[in-house]
């Protein structure tokens, strides 16, 4: 193997494209319930966006532990805490107007703080838990990382084992708080991502290939179908991976088929393709976003159609045009957030 380059600084095109794929599977799979689009896109759309945050991670970019850690405070954990306040608020008002009463309604507020994606935590925003999961994860491999990279790589497999039989074999009443279980079990793809960022050349090495590459995509698809079928529902935010040989087979295979499709199709200009890079840049926004959009959406649809809205979350004739309302109004909000971060930082500059 050639030996490892540090993980460049500049934007990786691939990496962005990828994100922003991988950000339709999470909203479609939030809306979709039930079924195999479920199962499919579930056993591999987290462990995705690990492996990608992996993937743009570098050491070099800071001093110290306690400087990503400031960094980090300041881009995860406050817009973290900020985006939780507006989307409880939001849930409560919903609550309130639907005369839908929940047994609490500043629990889910104070479960801010403890950041679980499971026993009813977070309800107002689940999505939430992958930003702090993340935060802790990047501190985590900061100490890994100093290490060779084998050494590393042999080390954040024992984190994955640590967390699986955190999970699988204790009898935690719920996902520890921060999610910091969730986080060892995906720290292997983390790593691999970061250790995949470092082959020199990667999306050309893969696009003197199509013929191949082609048929990687086809088959690994294939195969995350069959092993997702295999293992059932699995949810990383709940601590439930199914058969762990399953979960991590299903999604080393889904990372190999996002990877390669995103390397493939970067060698493509386009509107369309322009478009899922720029949906990836932002996709924190979307992630932030879109859940609170989505029930909104769902109660619209099945109040216009006469269902419940458990009902129309498994029936493709309602969850089709949810999704397409959801993505677009997502979509809107995502443009405004990404414009008002584009009017802050030039009003930064021309301050300073």
């Amino acid at each position: 193997m050639e030996e490892l380059q540090p993980a460049s600084g500049n934007r990786v095109t691939y990496i962005d494209f990828a994100r922003g794929l991988t950000m339709l599977t999470v909203i479609w799979g939030h809306i979709m319930l039930e079924g195999i689009t479920n199962v499919f896109v579930y056993s591999f759309h987290m462990p995705v966006f690990f492996f990608l945050s992996g993937m743009v991670f570098s050491k070099e970019r800071y001093d110290g532990v306690f400087a990503l850690i400031r960094r980090r405070w300041k881009t995860l954990i406050l817009p973290y805490i900020i985006a939780s306040f507006i989307s409880w608020a939001w849930w409560a008002l919903r609550c309130v107007i639907l005369s839908e009463p929940p047994a609490s309604y500043f629990r889910p507020l104070m479960q801010t703080f403890i950041a679980q994606g499971s026993g009813g935590y977070l309800i107002h925003n689940v999505p939430l838990w992958f930003v702090t999961s993340l935060f802790w994860m990047e501190v985590l491999y900061w100490f890994l990382s100093k290490c060779r990279w084998k050494l590393c790589l042999g080390l954040s497999l024992l984190c994955g084992l640590a967390g699986v039989l955190l999970m699988e074999y204790t009898e935690l009443p719920s996902v520890l708080p921060w999610s910091l279980e969730v986080t060892l079990a995906a720290m292997p793809f983390y790593a691999f991502g970061n250790l995949c960022a470092r082959i020199p050349n990667l999306s050309q090495r893969i696009q003197r290939k199509p013929l191949a590459a082609v048929s990687v995509v086809v088959v690994s698809v294939i195969l995350v179908v069959l092993v997702a079928s295999k293992n059932g529902h699995v949810t990383m935010a709940q601590a439930k991976l199914g058969n762990p040989i399953l979960f991590y087979t299903g999604a080393t295979l889904g990372i190999v088929f996002v990877l390669t499709l995103c390397c493939l199709l970067d060698r493509f200009q386009g509107r369309i393709l322009d478009f899922f890079r720029w949906f990836g840049r932002n996709s924190f926004y979307a992630m932030v976003v879109h859940v609170p959009i989505m029930v909104f959406m769902i109660w619209v649809v099945a109040r216009a159609c006469g269902r419940d809205r458990a009902e129309v979350r498994g029936d493709y004739r309602y969850t089709v045009p949810i999704f397409l309302l959801t993505f677009l109004t997502t979509l809107l909000l995502v443009w405004c957030l990404a414009k008002w971060k584009v009017y802050r930082a030039e009003k930064g500059r021309k301050g300073g």
